[in-house]
């Protein structure tokens, strides 16, 4: 286990010291999925 130095924890208490919220729209458009099958990866495209 290896412990935070008094930098790293000023830092991250700053950082997240309010909560974060976040509207269902900006989880929706910050998710992205690309899925490819094929038996040959030559035909496969991008």
């Amino acid at each position: 286990m290896i412990s935070l130095t008094d930098e790293q924890i000023k830092k991250y208490t700053e950082r997240f010291k309010e909560p974060e919220y976040y509207t269902a729209e900006e989880v929706e458009n910050a998710i992205f999925l690309e899925v490819y099958a094929g038996d040959d990866e030559d035909e496969m495209e991008v």
